[in-house]
């Protein structure tokens, strides 16, 4: 599957965060907070940092439900400098089926 060229929307964004939410809420964990917590679509960029909370919030819900953790192509991102592909928002998509 080539993702050349893809463009990473804010909805794309908010559709992996309430998932996420929700694997938090089947882990029985609190809410997170995240950072731009209002995303709009066609307004809001999609940031290094979005990404990276999104993994931990996951990463802890997996771990609470004796899940392995996922396991990422670009396991660091650098705020202000990674540019978000869609990669990463296909990889938080699998973490949470």
């Amino acid at each position: 599957m080539s993702l050349a060229g893809v463009t990473v929307k804010a909805l794309h964004l908010l559709q992996v965060r309430t998932a996420v939410r929700a694997a938090r809420v089947l882990a029985g964990l609190p809410a997170v907070s995240l950072t731009d917590e209002t995303i709009t679509p066609g307004v809001t960029l999609v940031k290094a940092i979005h990404i990276s909370e999104l993994r931990a919030a996951l990463a802890e819900a997996l771990a609470d439900l004796d899940l392995p953790p996922p396991i990422f192509t670009t396991p660091t991102l650098q705020p202000g400098s990674t540019v978000v592909r869609a990669a990463e928002i296909i990889e938080l998509r699998n973490g949470v089926k």
